[in-house]
């Protein structure tokens, strides 16, 4: 998410606290953390191949991608 800031010193003369809103936005993403760990569960369950390492971190960042999506909809 992007932040965007309102109300910065150089707009308000240096007084007060800078105060912040996030933009709407309508992705969803999974923490680097998270993806990490089912990847590694993929890989794991895979066997624990050579190889694939990308293509089990991309699957995992999908996977969990649909998962908040969907979490986020109900």
């Amino acid at each position: 998410m992007k932040a965007y800031r309102r109300g910065s010193s150089a707009s308000s003369g240096g007084k007060g606290a800078a105060s912040f809103a996030l933009s709407s936005s309508k992705s969803v993403a999974p923490s680097q953390e998270a993806i990490a760990r089912r990847a590694y569960l993929k890989w794991q369950a895979r066997g624990c191949p050579s190889g694939t390492d990308l293509q089990d971190w991309l699957e995992a960042e999908a996977e969990l991608k649909k998962e908040l999506r969907q979490g986020s909809r109900s």
